[in-house]
């Protein structure tokens, strides 16, 4: 459990320091399993090639009082106004941020979806995630849409 965490907590710290290509937004969408409204913020940031990207998401689930926190590596080639992407990383839910870590709940996720650029600085996101939670063998997936500013 803290090898994840200290996985992720290196993730954000690269992300910060790359301040190239940077995407910033907001969406919303839906968990399945069983299905719950989410919502959250995502930041990405160029790593070591134009294509290779760090993702940070914080997340919230509606009506259950679980928080995520998220970071993966994004293959997103720039391929002018439509842009896929294909990601992988690791995840933590949590009822409350503190240091006992027994109480948190890891996953793996992987996914994909696309970027539609709708002004200079302005894109929609649309993507799809599995997430796979290994101690209690479940499968979750995600499904949803957002509004990012590219910097």
């Amino acid at each position: 459990m803290k090898k994840i965490l200290r996985v992720i907590g290196l993730l954000v710290l690269l992300s910060c320091n790359s301040l190239v290509a940077m995407e910033l937004g907001v969406f919303a969408g839906s968990l399945s399993n069983p299905g719950t409204f989410v919502y959250g913020l995502s930041l990405s940031g160029d790593f070591l090639l134009p294509m290779l990207k760090i993702e940070n998401e914080g997340m919230i689930m509606n009506g259950t009082g679980l928080k995520t926190l998220s970071a993966a590596i994004k293959l997103q080639p720039p391929i002018g106004i439509f842009s896929p992407y294909a990601l992988f990383g690791f995840g933590v839910n949590f009822e409350k941020l503190d240091f006992e870590f027994s109480k948190y709940i890891t996953y793996s996720l992987v996914g994909g979806g696309c970027f539609l650029r709708i002004a200079p600085v302005a894109s929609l996101r649309f993507d799809m995630r599995r997430q796979y939670y290994a101690k209690v063998d479940l499968v979750r997936w995600r499904f949803s849409g957002g509004i990012f500013l590219n910097f």
